[in-house]
């Protein structure tokens, strides 16, 4: 399964003429049907980036095929954990 990050899904839904590299690789994996999905989280950060209600409408439609991976305890731990260690 690939799990797309904010970064990617704003990369992917920016207006512009030309999309970057990532934008056109998602479009790839979407084309092929690979199993992807959106944290929760990233899913929030997504919506929270629009004023108008009626572009938040927009991308919820966008955003509707993409499963939601939502955390449990366990994992922000083990997140935790693994920043820990690359940190040190």
């Amino acid at each position: 399964m690939i799990v797309v990050d904010t970064s990617v899904l704003s990369l992917a839904f920016r207006r512009t003429r030309t999309l970057s590299p990532i934008a056109l690789q998602l479009r790839e994996l979407i084309a092929k049907d690979e199993p992807i999905s959106i944290p929760g989280i990233v899913f929030q950060e997504i919506l929270s980036g629009f004023r108008e209600v009626a572009r938040v409408k927009r991308m919820q439609v966008a955003l509707a095929g993409f499963p939601v991976l939502l955390a449990t305890r366990l994992d922000h731990q083990s997140a935790a954990r693994i920043a820990n260690d690359c940190r040190q």
